[in-house]
């Protein structure tokens, strides 16, 4: 039977759109008579599967937090606020490939419910650094693709961020009760 060199492409994760899909190749042939198709028992099949899907998953996560990060850490008298949404000003910190690269004080708009997620999502921010933040302002995040992570400690925001973009960051309790 002819057949042309072919390579054995399974698509992962059908949910993910086509742009961060990964291909994994699976059989290379030396030649193209050296094809043969597996048939395989489906609990093999199965278990292969799984195993393709967490080192897809691994993969795609590490490359996730590798990539560029714009983290925003709320402050007062330069350390983290204890309250989000009464803040002197935030720390814009980029990041790339878990490095530090750029670090921009902003002054926010006046404290108004609701705001802040939508501001800081239209400077580009993909993370949040707080002390505590109620249930709302977590949700608005979310709803624009923006991690959270709360109970963090009063810290410098270039340790803060240091400490996330190494996977230390130490969150505590959210002490924030609205």
């Amino acid at each position: 039977m002819e057949q042309d060199l072919r390579v054995k492409v399974q698509k992962q994760d059908a949910a993910l759109d086509a742009a961060t899909r990964i291909p994994i190749i699976t059989k290379i042939p030396e030649q193209a008579e050296d094809w043969e198709e597996e048939e395989d028992q489906p609990e093999e099949a199965a278990d292969r599967e799984e195993v393709r899907n967490e080192d897809y998953r691994n993969s795609r996560n590490q490359i996730l937090f590798k990539m560029k990060k714009r983290i925003a850490i709320p402050l007062e008298n330069g350390i983290l606020c204890s309250h989000f949404g009464h803040c002197e000003q935030f720390a814009i910190i980029d990041a790339d490939d878990n490095l530090i690269t750029d670090e921009t004080l902003v002054t926010p708009p006046p404290h108004e419910p609701g705001l802040l997620p939508g501001w800081l999502a239209e400077k580009g921010v993909t993370d949040v650094i707080a002390g505590g933040m109620g249930q709302r302002a977590i949700d608005l995040f979310n709803h624009q693709n923006i991690n959270v992570f709360v109970g963090a400690p009063q810290k410098k925001p270039k340790e803060l961020t240091s400490d996330l973009l190494n996977n230390t960051l130490q969150a505590g309790a959210n002490y924030c009760d609205h």
